[in-house]
């Protein structure tokens, strides 16, 4: 169900969207934004959903100009045409469209023309989707849309990273210290490269995912996946963060790693347990990648101004104890 912003509205309902309803409201949202902002983007949904909860856009540069006091709450309410609307700030909003305003004919919706022209759903008054709309700046625009696309894909990124000590969010890759938080790159590009991904399925509709299953093995192609670690990193997270376990392509992810360390589908080249099942390459693992990662960003003078002479040697067991913020896994 979408609607989480509004749960406290008493007599409207958020139901999900069939695939016609949920491309429809993608039209007349993109059309009408498209009048505010020069980039409108709606991040590629997660592979093999059959039906939709709400709708998530990003846009960047205000056509008026950065100073034309565009704000999202306001401005962009009234462009959709939203009933309601919620916002923490002026860069993120949440709006409640009633179903029964959507026109389902793509001529009219692009046009931005809605009134009485094309099949509206038929829907009864009271129901609604929600549409998140966010506002950032250019250069944040493509680690919003690799955090955002295909699902939870973002948030398995990121604990990929965790696995090794690095931290990626919507602000970028980080590598935190006792001494403070690194920044290595808000290039998305770059850190896919990093990872040994290709940004394909980033670059354009003939190469989004199709399937939760090619999204897996698209992630499983890093030289630093590491299955066991990963599922054991995983479920330190169920037990922090119990939403995750109601995740549906998250826990597709679960069973996809369970059921290819029980295949043994990647051999002995992507374990990292010894004989007696011990785990006993971690920190030095750690402490290989922060190093490739300080070169591949050219960061290691950076690095070394910042933990000064501290003697703290890479990988070492201060990483498990940084406890990140739970913005971190989205």
């Amino acid at each position: 169900m979408g609607g989480h912003a509004f749960k406290s509205h008493a007599g409207i309902t958020f139901p999900r969207m069939q695939p016609p309803t949920y491309l429809a409201l993608k039209q007349h949202c993109v059309s009408r934004l498209r009048k505010l902002y020069l980039h409108v983007v709606v991040p590629p949904e997660a592979p093999e959903k059959a039906t939709y909860g709400d709708l998530d856009l990003i846009v960047a540069i205000p056509l008026d100009g950065p100073e034309s006091g565009v704000n999202v709450r306001d401005s962009v309410g009234a462009a959709l045409g939203a009933e309601l609307s919620f916002s923490e700030n002026a860069h993120l909003g949440n709006f409640a469209l009633a179903l029964s305003t959507i026109a389902v004919d793509a001529d009219s919706a692009d046009s931005g023309d809605d009134g009485g022209h094309g099949d509206s759903f038929g829907l009864g008054e009271g129901v609604y989707a929600q549409v998140d709309v966010r506002q950032c700046e250019l250069d944040e625009l493509g680690m919003a849309l690799l955090m955002s696309s295909y699902g939870d894909m973002g948030m398995i990124m990121s604990l990929l990273f965790r696995l090794h000590g690095l931290h990626l969010g919507t602000k970028g890759l980080k590598l935190k210290t006792p001494q403070g938080t690194l920044p290595l790159s808000t290039d998305a590009q770059a850190i896919l490269a990093f990872l040994g991904l290709s940004p394909e399925p980033y670059t354009g509709e003939d190469h989004v995912f199709r399937t939760r299953a090619s999204a897996f093995d698209w992630i499983a192609t890093s030289p630093f996946f590491r299955p066991q670690r990963f599922r054991a990193k995983i479920e330190q997270c169920l037990k922090r963060y119990k939403r995750l376990a109601n995740r549906e392509m998250f826990q597709a992810f679960i069973n996809y790693l369970d059921e290819g360390i029980e295949a043994d589908f990647w051999g002995s080249g992507k374990s990292e347990l010894n004989g007696d099942g011990e785990d006993v390459d971690k920190d030095k693992d750690k402490e290989r990648t922060i190093n490739k990662a300080l070169d591949f960003f050219e960061a290691r003078a950076a690095y070394e101004a910042l933990v000064g002479s501290s003697g703290l040697p890479l990988g070492t067991k201060w990483m498990e104890v940084l406890r990140p913020n739970e913005q971190d896994l989205h």
